[in-house]
């Protein structure tokens, strides 16, 4: 806090937003180290992290700017929008509990995009500071900042409510009916205006000026026609920059030509630059056409001048102008000229760039998107061959000091990138998010360089952009963490997929049966019925063929998914899409490199048009309710140039993507459950594997179970339990035979029961592979599938919490991971210790249990309460210091236990 006034003195007193939510933490919810957004309710959260847009005058010793502030008291985004927009802090601000940090994640100014139109690269927004110095910035720099004259520049700014990116509807397949969809927040829209014209400018006459507020005509010496004009004053009365309050255009017919509109629709496309006057609200360029002579353009000056460009869409002939200015001697104009463009930069000129910016209720993250516009005026195609959606300059103690371990290049979810967490919704066809150097950071003397993060398209897009039509990019998101722990970051990113991408909560268990049969089916629909199961996959293998047009087939399995609905079972199947096929010339992928077909379809040929037309009028014929889509894009590059819905190599990746996504919407749109071998969450996925190496489930039973805990510990660090599935081989998968089975069932029914523990008692439901989930002929494999699934109906809310990770299986002592749940509101259980031995020794000790992120640091003493076995409750004094207790576990070889924590005092 002595930091923060610090800064505020030497702002001149202005209470920035960013210390005033860190003042507000002090003496908030709670004021305490448990202020921590991990642990507050649902309605505590709400209430203290309520996004705030606010709009102020950032007060500077040698300037006034005007700024934007969004926030939500968990995060701070703060902008400056003279001379042109620019973000000039983000702070992680407060509710971090113990782990508070304040920090900012900005060392140096960079632009807002970057987009490269036809072969031009063009920033947007941004400013350019008079020193080279990029290891810090103070605020007094920005009062020296100046525009760069080929950066698009800020034309206004608009809210807007947050919307659903995709159908879904809370608390399907037993997800929290009580998750905000779409996540509550706010919006900021700004809309740029194409630079500075590149061609030349044409006077077509001087002007001399009048000190006074009056009305005065300018007649141009002949009527002129063009669509880009520019008024250009060289001086005023004094040595002030002039103030304009309105210009306004006659054209041939003898119409008086106003904008009398907003920011967003005025005919101002460029301008040297614009200051808050000495009224609030007051000073931007727009103001000179917005057909008010109380509002008022209180100008900046670049090389060329004080000037204003206009844009009229087309072609226009004018005959004169008038200006209302102040009339005070001092701001009026007196030397300036009028101009028209001759030459230019043709179809950029007519372009505008809109960047969005999200900020959600209860997450320290920014979301991000732009959208580039070829105007309807205008007279040729725009291609965008390359953006960058992002650029952050990071402080090296945020990138854990730029050490090896950070690596330069591709960033996946497990690269260290210290407390800065950039992602996207793509995930495929190479890395959006990279870690690399800041060529301009001379001064640093520790670490590899590594300390700027960008998020930018891997390859293009390569969109062109026909006139009268828009391109959006895919969405970066910011994650700010307060912590170098890695559990903590894990929560965080955790949080981010529960509030972004709900529907990975859902979590129904099923089985991926192995015979499609109507035999097959009807079994496996009664055995579902029976033991309490959810949902049928048909598995790859089953026999079932969603790319089937035979309406006999379709409509054979329509009746057994009638059969499904009627016992309250789903049903759905899996389906080769493009990855590792071939369908034929001209379809496949085309290598860039051999210029040969590859091995995968390209989604952006006519065959994909088929493709999806045949599977989903299967799905909507037959009534599915789930679809596994192995092989969906996964990266695909290709050079093709005759391909139906792309180009060329710059624009198949995009293209692919697109296409894939918008199948995925239409699943969502009729509520599917969605599994895919890959990431796309934040596009509306449920599931895509948690981590394993598919050959593991070749070997002997107790092998793969340890490993596939392993798996699980390591994978729901950045995963929810239901965001990922494992797998359990009831039936051979790739080999190992029976010694890597479970069936006969009654054969192996310590081994199965102990995987049902371990999946169950996790909350990561496998793919439960094979053609039965018991065997009738062993009535205790009945039993004990209903034992679990009771299990996993009492403890549902809390199984499918967080895991916080207590020690990996190592095959030597006993490993536990353990589900938090601090929200009372949600359930009654705050944690959920589950202990595993899958050894071959009785193992006890005295394991310490972390309750911090249970809620339960503030208990004097808990109860854990072992919920599997008839044992007497334990009473555990809680350490005031780490939030811990010291649990007595002792485990039988190949056993397991499950202790809840209630809290007592």
């Amino acid at each position: 806090q002595l930091l923060d006034m610090a800064m505020l003195r030497g702002c001149g007193g202005h209470l920035l937003v960013v210390a005033a939510v860190m003042l507000a933490v002090g003496h908030g919810v709670h004021a305490s180290a448990m202020d921590d957004w991990l642990l507050m309710s649902a309605s505590q959260l709400q209430q203290a992290t309520a996004v705030q847009l606010t709009q102020d005058t950032l007060h500077l010793p040698d300037c006034s700017l005007p700024a934007l502030y969004l926030s939500n008291g968990l995060v701070t985004r703060a902008f400056v929008l003279a001379p042109n927009f620019a973000t000039f802090d983000l702070v992680r601000t407060g509710f971090s509990g113990p782990f508070f940090y304040n920090t900012s994640f900005l060392r140096a100014l960079d632009p807002e995009a970057q987009v490269t139109l036809n072969g031009t690269l063009y920033d947007v927004g941004g400013l350019v500071t008079t020193s080279t110095e990029r290891s810090y910035f103070s605020l007094a720099s920005l009062c020296s900042a100046s525009l760069n004259a080929s950066a698009f520049r800020y034309r206004g700014h608009t809210t807007f409510v947050p919307q659903a990116r995709y159908p879904w509807t809370p608390g399907q397949r037993h997800s929290d009916p009580s998750v905000a969809w779409p996540p509550k927040g706010v919006g900021l829209s700004v809309q740029f205006g194409p630079p500075t014209m590149t061609g030349s400018w044409t006077t077509l006459s001087s002007f001399t000026g009048a000190a006074t507020p009056n009305e005065q005509v300018f007649k141009l010496p002949a009527t002129t026609t063009s669509r880009f004009w520019r008024w250009l004053c060289s001086s005023t009365f004094s040595s002030y920059q002039p103030v304009v309050f309105e210009i306004e255009f006659q054209a041939a017919n003898g119409t008086w030509l106003t904008n009398k509109g907003t920011s967003q629709s005025s005919l101002v496309s460029g301008t040297s630059g614009w200051r808050p006057s000495g009224f609030a609200g007051q000073g931007f360029a727009w103001q000179a056409v917005d057909g008010d002579h109380n509002t008022s353009w209180d100008s900046v000056a670049d090389g060329a001048g004080y000037w204003l460009a206009f844009d009229f869409g087309s072609n226009i002939t004018l005959q004169a102008f008038r200006m209302y200015t102040q009339g005070d001697s001092t701001h009026d104009p007196k030397a300036f000229v009028l101009q028209v463009a001759s030459g230019g930069s043709g179809p950029v000129a007519t372009s505008a760039v809109t960047l969005d910016y999200e900020m959600y209720i209860g997450l320290p993250l920014v979301a991000k998107y732009v959208t580039v516009t070829n105007s309807a005026g205008s007279e040729s195609a725009l291609s965008i061959d390359a953006m960058v959606m992002e650029t952050i300059s990071a402080p090296d103690d945020v990138l854990h000091h730029g050490w090896a371990s950070s690596m330069a290049g591709s960033i996946t979810a497990n690269t260290p990138t210290g407390r800065l967490e950039v992602t996207s919704e793509l995930t495929r066809g190479g890395s959006t998010t990279t870690l690399q150097g800041d060529p301009g950071y001379t001064t640093r003397a520790q670490g590899n360089g590594m300390s700027q993060v960008t998020s930018s398209y891997p390859l293009g897009p390569g969109a062109v952009l026909a006139p009268a039509s828009n391109f959006t990019s895919v969405w970066t998101y910011t994650l700010l963490h307060d912590s170098d722990d890695y559990e903590r970051q894990g929560l965080a990113t955790r949080r981010m997929y529960r509030t972004l991408s709900p529907q990975v909560t859902e979590n129904p268990v099923f089985l991926h049966l192995t015979d499609a049969s109507t035999a097959g089916i009807q079994a496996a629909v009664d055995q579902c019925k029976a033991a309490g199961f959810d949902l049928i996959m048909l598995s790859f293998g089953s026999g079932l063929n969603m790319e089937s047009k035979d309406p006999l087939y379709i409509n054979k399995v329509k009746e057994q998914v009638a059969y499904a609905h009627a016992a309250g079972i789903e049903i759905g199947g899996y389906n080769l899409m493009a990855s590792s096929r071939n369908v034929g010339p001209g379809n496949d992928c085309i290598d860039p490199d051999t210029h040969k077909p590859e091995s995968n379809a390209c989604l952006a040929s006519s065959w994909s048009d088929d493709y999806f037309d045949t599977v989903f009028n299967f799905i909507t014929k037959t009534g599915f309710d789930a679809i596994e889509t192995d092989g969906p894009y996964e990266g695909a590059k290709c050079a093709s140039t005759t391909h139906s819905h792309h180009h060329g190599l710059e624009d198949s990746v995009w293209t692919q993507y697109q296409r894939n996504m918008a199948f995925y919407e239409k699943c969502r749109e009729r509520g599917m459950y969605i599994h895919a071998p890959d990431p796309y969450y934040l596009r509306g996925t449920n599931k895509d594997g948690m981590g394993y190496v598919e050959l593991n489930w070749n070997l002997p039973r107790w092998e793969q179970m340890l490993l596939a805990r392993q798996n699980v510990y390591d994978g729901t660090y950045q995963k929810i339990p239901s965001q990922g599935w494992m797998f359990l081989p009831m039936v051979q998968y790739h080999g190992g035979g029976a010694p890597a089975i479970i069936e006969p069932i009654g054969e192996h029914l310590v081994e199965y029961d102990f995987y049902l523990a371990f999946y169950v008692g996790t909350g990561v439901w496998p793919c439960l592979r094979g053609y039965r989930i018991y065997d009738p002929a062993v009535p205790e494999s009945l039993a004990m599938v209903q034992r679990w699934m009771a299990f996993n109906q009492r403890y549902r809310t809390v199984l499918h919490a967080d895991i916080v990770h207590l020690r990996r299986p190592n095959g030597r002592s006993l490993d536990a991971m353990m589900h938090v749940q601090p929200d009372p509101e949600k359930d009654s259980v705050p944690a959920l210790l589950m202990v595993f031995n899958s050894g071959e020794l009785t193992l006890s000790e005295n394991m310490v249990v972390p309750l911090y992120y249970a809620g339960l640091g503030r208990s004097k003493t808990v109860i854990a309460q072992d919920v599997l076995h008839s044992r007497p409750n334990v009473t555990l004094a809680v350490d005031p210091v780490t939030a811990t207790v010291s649990l007595p576990v002792a485990l039988a070889n190949r056993t397991y236990a499950a202790f809840a924590f209630l809290p007592l005092a």
